[in-house]
């Protein structure tokens, strides 16, 4: 019997139970006049129920374009948005990235068991293959582009191992002896760009999955039933000693996966509790996620003795405390937002030209974000200088100033991830392997 039988809606975890308890938020994402007017769903998209793929989640491309966009009106000059919309945009993509990273783990390792004429050393290698695959040929392609924009002689300037480990994304390696200030992992003095201190996190989280795929294969031919529970022990104990870790350390950036394998974690968990789990395995790991985030609001929130002793103590655990508290809300908010996914597929195909407009556009914003997010501070020297002449030419100050500022970069960083994804990235997007051959057609 499926997890989702409604002779369960009787729970508070179920989800017709979950659809009318965030019913009360949806005008916050729908506006009235739009929902009275919406289609009616398509049978495979009940509006109680996710899709028939359960891994399938639509509403995380235009969250992950909504990250994207939070991190571009960060690196706008002089911050408009404040040091808030940065980490709100990393932490929602973090978050994110457990999501799917753990749905392809659990789809490579059902397929291995379905097929088990298939050699776990091909599972594993074609999963860590597909992962490279889909982040590295764009991270080269825009150090490439760097080049173009700052110049041949300035990249000449760079020693050839500083680029070796810039494009392999070990530059991380030092931070563990130099460590930055304030949890910065961004200030890496020999990053060439600042924002891939977060795919060294996330190679060094689609290792330790990968390794965590080739246990779980080697134990599924002795324990079976009992494999996923070994593994999700192992991950669980990798959770509290990533958890300590942060807590213990002093208020330094590593560059070492447990500074943030907990707010990857929050992400697998939300995907165990969507796709994986039942019964009180489910309610255990979503009472888990509503504790995660009341933990750490309270964390932070504490009134901690004022002795000099503990300061750099306190502001450590205040820090970690924070990103946690953003991270959680991130998974609960995906967690109200999975009853409505059927609703979001609804709107690309709505009768009002602007309401299916947007939801394109949030769409598309979503399948270009690892393009922004690569590129959108490339271009930023050029158009800042571009710009203020244009400014001191039409004599703006003030106000004005910075709204043609801020325009001029929006447009250009859209319009330059934009070609950047349709030159390299979509070439790198799904599965690399051969589609089956189809079928004969009968006489």
């Amino acid at each position: 019997m499926s997890r989702f039988s409604r002779n369960n809606a009787s729970s508070p975890f179920h989800p017709i139970a979950l659809r009318w308890g965030f019913s009360l938020l949806t005008p916050c994402f729908i506006p009235l006049p739009v929902r009275r007017s919406l289609p009616p769903l398509p049978p495979e998209y009940p509006p109680h129920l996710p899709p028939k793929n359960p891994h399938h989640f639509a509403l995380l491309d235009p969250l992950r374009g909504l990250a994207s966009l939070l991190v571009v009106l960060h690196h706008l000059p002089g911050q408009p948005m404040g040091r808030w919309a940065g980490e709100v945009g990393v932490m929602l993509f973090f978050v994110i990235s457990g999501y799917c990273i753990a749905a392809a783990w659990h789809r490579a390792l059902q397929r291995a068991m379905l097929d088990p004429t298939v050699p776990p050393t091909r599972v594993v290698g074609t999963f860590f293959l597909r992962r490279v695959r889909r982040i590295f040929p764009p991270w080269w392609a825009a150090l490439v582009l760097w080049v173009v924009f700052v110049g041949l002689e300035r990249a000449l300037a760079i020693s050839p191992g500083v680029w070796s480990l810039n494009a392999l994304l070990l530059h991380w390696v030092h931070l563990p002896t130099h460590p930055t200030p304030m949890g910065v992992a961004s200030a890496n003095p020999i990053a060439i760009l600042g924002i891939a201190w977060t795919l060294c996190y996330e190679e060094q989280f689609y290792i330790l999955v990968t390794l965590l795929l080739g246990l779980a294969l080697v134990l599924a031919t002795r324990l079976h039933d009992a494999t996923l529970r070994v593994v999700g022990l192992v991950a669980l104990a990798l959770l509290v000693g990533s958890l300590a870790w942060v807590v213990a350390l002093p208020h330094r950036a590593t560059g070492l996966l447990p500074d943030y394998l907990c707010h990857f974690g929050l992400g697998v968990l939300l995907h165990a509790a969507l796709c994986v789990l039942q019964g009180n395995a489910r309610k255990a790991a979503l009472i888990a996620l509503v504790l995660a985030c009341a933990v750490a609001l309270g964390a932070h929130t504490l009134r901690y003795p004022d002795v000099p002793l503990l300061a750099d103590s306190v502001r450590r655990v205040r820090h970690v405390s924070r990103e946690l508290v953003v991270a959680s809300a991130a998974a609960l908010l995906l967690l109200a937002l999975r009853p409505l996914d059927g609703r979001w597929l609804a709107l690309s195909s709505h009768t009002l030209r602007s309401v299916r407009w947007c939801a394109r556009c949030l769409a598309f914003l979503g399948s270009i974000s690892y393009s922004l997010y690569l590129t959108h501070t490339i271009p930023a020297e050029r158009v800042q200088h571009h710009a203020s002449m244009l400014s001191a030419h039409m004599g703006l100050t003030g106000p004005a100033h910075t709204a043609l500022l801020t325009t001029l970069h929006l447009a250009s960083q859209l319009l330059l991830a934009a070609l950047f994804w349709w030159l390299v990235e979509r070439h790198f997007v799904g599965s690399a392997a051969p589609r089956a051959p189809a079928a004969p057609r009968s006489p």
